[in-house]
């Protein structure tokens, strides 16, 4: 849900949502040198965007048209299922970064929830 897929940011909406999503670019900056800890942005163990992603499992991703993310996760999608992995990708009008964590509050994230859970029971009926 809402994956970071390359922790360089290079996506236009990390600018184009600035002010529409809780993440700001400050932010993904400080949870980059966080979780890298000095490595580089580019390893693909960290961004799967640079990795080789043939044999992967079917996936599935949620992402929001106000998330910064959203253009990192689109290219992402594109590389995985040009590599042929099949791919459920989901695009949530108006949604931000995570949103799923707010179900208490956002009839848009239980919805999702429900979403999430409908793909885990078809993956475990196969």
């Amino acid at each position: 849900m809402s994956p970071i897929t390359d922790f360089a940011f290079p996506g236009e909406s990390v600018q184009k949502n600035d002010g529409l999503d809780w993440l700001t670019p400050a932010r993904l900056q400080t949870i980059r040198t966080a979780y890298l800890t000095g490595r580089d942005p580019s390893d693909p163990v960290a961004s799967p965007v640079h990795a080789r992603l043939a044999g992967l499992p079917r996936l599935y991703i949620q992402m929001g048209t106000h998330e910064l993310l959203l253009s990192d996760i689109g290219k992402f999608v594109d590389r995985a299922r040009w590599a042929g992995i099949p791919v459920q990708a989901d695009l949530w009008e108006g949604m931000f970064h995570g949103w799923q964590v707010f179900a208490d509050d956002l009839p848009e994230a239980q919805d999702a929830i429900g979403h999430i859970g409908s793909f885990a029971q078809d993956m475990l009926a196969r």
